[in-house]
């Protein structure tokens, strides 16, 4: 089996050291759209107000990934960091949109997962020396407010036409975080998987909904958020909110 793209993450531990059936390999693919078309790499499309823009950084933390069976929760992920582009970086692997689990064959009701960290792991050292690089909490990946001693949750940037000429050439940047930020969503579906074979979920982001969800986020208003005005919390809890609206899985 040829993997392409094995994201950093931290699993969580099993109680029992040898499982009692053969494990299956459950993959959780994430992708993410701009008006409908595949996301891609400064790929202009147009928001629902007709402006021009483009993606250059898209990175969130996936954490707390449940399978339901019933009355039971099975933990398969404690945190990964999700990655589908990232401007900094010149390193191929950056971009990881795909994790690549151990879990026991059997049959599931539904998938249950965080968006973000629960506020135990949002209160993690980065420079703690258990974190090896490539972690997914630590100080390599560049995704911790000193400051705040929190983690960013989603991280949104690009370029977008704020006169209209159909030219992308503002700059746009919203990272969220803050314990209160951090979001769970269950999808009840049957998921089945067997011994010695591999289960893939497709879940799927529509970027323009991140900004034209429930709430709306206007870039000509509040073109940037970098939890510099804490005072200030409405666009970090409206992408929040819209984010894991907009989250569906296929």
């Amino acid at each position: 089996m040829a993997i392409t793209a094995i994201i950093s993450l931290w699993s969580c531990t099993k109680e029992e050291e040898t499982p009692k059936f053969p494990s299956s390999v459950l993959v959780l693919n994430f992708s993410a759209t701009g008006a409908g078309e595949e996301l891609e790499f400064r790929k202009e499309f147009k928001d629902p107000l007709s402006r021009v823009l483009f993606v250059e950084f898209f990175k969130y933390y996936l954490s707390n990934v449940y399978l339901i069976d019933g009355s039971r929760s099975i933990k398969i992920l404690d945190v990964a960091l999700i990655t589908h582009f990232d401007a900094t970086s010149s390193d191929p692997n950056a971009i990881q949109t795909s994790v690549y689990l151990d879990v026991d064959p059997g049959s599931y009701t539904a998938l249950k997962i965080g968006i973000g960290l629960d506020a135990e792991t949002n209160a993690t050292d980065p420079n703690d020396p258990s974190l090896e690089i490539g972690h997914p909490l630590s100080s390599d990946q560049n995704t911790h407010w000193g400051q705040w001693g929190n983690y960013k949750f989603i991280m949104l940037e690009g370029r977008w036409d704020n006169n209209a000429d159909g030219s992308p050439n503002a700059i746009y940047g919203y990272h969220t975080g803050f314990d209160e930020f951090y979001r769970e969503k269950t999808f009840e579906k049957t998921i089945v998987t067997t011994s010695n074979d591999t289960t893939h979920l497709k879940l799927n982001i529509e970027y323009n909904e991140i900004f034209f969800g429930n709430d709306t986020l206007d870039m000509a208003v509040d073109g940037t958020w970098h939890g510099t005005d804490t005072s200030y919390l409405d666009p970090a809890r409206a992408i929040s909110d819209n984010f894991i609206q907009t989250l569906t899985l296929e």
